[in-house]
């Protein structure tokens, strides 16, 4: 696993670790309400984001050190200017239906510093996996399957999904 996937899988085990914690959400399958929320790590500032995704799965956001801009868009910071958002950045789903494990895929995008700062955390789960169960459901996984390619990050599977359906036809079929 590399340094960047062990500090996401981290910074994400922590956000679900606390959410539980303080009965944010459960790992039942019952609705999530949308919900943001902070604690420390490693000596640093977290804000988080969990929200219902459907499909009995949590989607989890989490910024490390979050700046304004960090706090103000939380659940894009990812995707929008994430070096202004904060010290490290991380998305990713709780699956909770067909097993209680982190799915692969999460994207993350950290300065180099927490990063190794939260690659060396050693944490453990509070009642779910970090690999999807034989069998589960994991989205990344699906996609590499359709689309292909070997990395994991959900952010570049996106954007060839977004691809192919630009790939396709334009026009409706007769």
């Amino acid at each position: 696993m590399t340094k960047h996937a062990k500090a996401a899988r981290n910074l994400l085990v922590a956000a679900i670790n606390t959410a539980i914690e303080r009965q944010l959400l459960t790992l039942s399958c019952e609705p999530v309400i949308e919900t943001t929320f902070e604690f420390e790590l490693a000596g640093h500032p977290v804000t988080a984001w969990i929200d219902d995704a459907g499909f009995d799965e949590v989607s989890v956001h989490a910024i490390v050190d979050p700046t304004p801009p960090g706090r103000d868009h939380l659940r894009a910071a990812l995707n929008r200017d994430h070096r202004n958002c904060g010290a490290a950045c991380a998305l990713g789903w709780l699956e909770r239906r067909s097993g209680k494990y982190l799915q692969t895929g999460a994207s993350y995008h950290g300065a180099e510093d927490i990063t190794d700062a939260l690659a060396a955390l050693s944490l453990t789960p509070s009642g779910f996996g970090t690999d999807p169960t034989e069998g589960g459901y994991d989205f990344a996984r699906e996609c590499r399957a359709v689309f292909g390619g070997a990395s994991a990050d959900i952010n570049g599977l996106m954007t060839r999904i977004g691809q192919a359906q630009n790939d396709g036809p334009t026009e409706p079929a007769p």
